[in-house]
């Protein structure tokens, strides 16, 4: 760390960094082994952006510690992003496991690709179908309707004859709906 001004500050790094590498180290999915690889990681890091420091607005402690503070939330980030997280349950798309009707299938059988387009299509148009009957107004019906046509509540509203309010009103029931029937992201 040449870009230290004192032996305190580089001494200082030094610490901060050993000390947050082994308290990272410490969570759950990661492992001692680890250690050297982020102090090295968090050493270069904070070499590259001390140049950027700027002693009018902190001291280099302070800046230090926030370089490496970011730093290790970007480590967090990626480690325990969702497909690489420790909770991810590995598993083989060959292993056998029952469907819908109570076979044994292998696992990739069971998985939304494994349907064919048009058949996904049909089970998409029978859902909506089931939920439109369940709606509770002939409004309801048209205004759902008239969504799957396209264009904005408010236009719709206004070609139904509704105001702003209850257009709004007749949204918010029919989103309540598709989300309580699994169906929020066609909405």
């Amino acid at each position: 760390m040449n870009a230290m001004n004192s032996n305190d500050n580089h001494e200082y790094a030094i610490w901060l960094i050993a000390r947050k590498a082994r308290r990272l180290c410490r969570r759950r999915g990661m492992s001692l082994s680890d250690i050297e690889d982020i102090e090295q990681e968090l050493r270069i890091h904070v070499e590259l952006r001390l140049a950027r420091w700027d002693s009018e607005k902190a001291c280099q402690r302070t800046f230090i510690d926030r370089i490496i503070r970011r730093r290790l939330v970007s480590i967090i980030r990626y480690r325990f992003a969702e497909k690489r997280t420790p909770e991810r349950e590995d598993c083989s798309l060959n292993d056998p496991v029952l469907d819908e009707s109570g076979r044994m299938v292998d696992r990739h059988q069971t998985t939304p690709e494994a349907a064919s387009t048009r058949q996904r299509l049909q089970d998409l148009a029978r859902d909506l179908a089931d939920l439109r009957e369940r709606l509770p107004s002939e409004t309801h019906r048209r205004f759902m309707d008239a969504l799957g046509r396209g264009g904005s509540v408010n236009s719709i509203g206004a070609e139904l004859g509704l105001s702003r309010r209850a257009a709004a009103r007749h949204f918010a029931d029919l989103q309540r709906l598709f989300e309580d029937a699994g169906l929020r992201v066609y909405l």
